[in-house]
């Protein structure tokens, strides 16, 4: 097996496994609450209500205590579907919510691309490029220069 497929494939299935735990996580974060606090309480990483929220300068939260938290919630879906930024009432930017279907969709467009890129070419196409060598019997593509193998090119 050529090294660019293998590296193809496990990059897709590094890709699709990671978009289903970000869409088991979202779901699952309607009903319970993820937080992390760093021990110094600067950092602090919340999953719940479909969103993911990033807080640094986390110091100024009381009742976070640090390491793994976690609680049961209410099933709802907040009505933030967009990017926040959790601001002080002096205008300080303490924070950023990121909604969890971006994540998602960061997630799917490379591996969107990956798949794109690796999916099985037809007999008749080009394996290096998919370029379409029906008729062709010089033994290499006109795209990008691959030797063919002979085979049935008719479809």
């Amino acid at each position: 097996m050529d090294g660019v497929v293998r590296v193809r494939r496990v990059l897709l299935w590094v890709g699709v496994i990671l978009m289903l735990a970000i869409a088991f996580g979202s779901l699952a974060s309607l009903m319970h609450r993820v937080r992390w606090g760093s021990a110094d309480r600067q950092w602090i990483v919340q999953g719940g209500s479909g969103r993911i929220v990033v807080i640094w300068n986390g110091k100024i939260y009381r009742g976070v205590k640090p390491g793994w938290d976690h609680e049961q919630s209410i099933m709802y879906w907040r009505s933030n579907y967009w990017f926040d930024m959790i601001r002080l009432r002096n205008g300080a930017t303490t924070g950023v919510v990121v909604p969890s279907w971006a994540v998602f969709a960061a997630c799917l467009m490379p591996t969107g691309v990956v798949w794109y890129r690796a999916r099985k070419r037809r007999p008749w196409e080009c394996q290096k490029c998919g370029y379409d060598l029906t008729g062709n019997e010089s033994g290499r593509c006109p795209e990008c220069g691959a030797m063919v193998k002979a085979r049935d090119t008719t479809h």
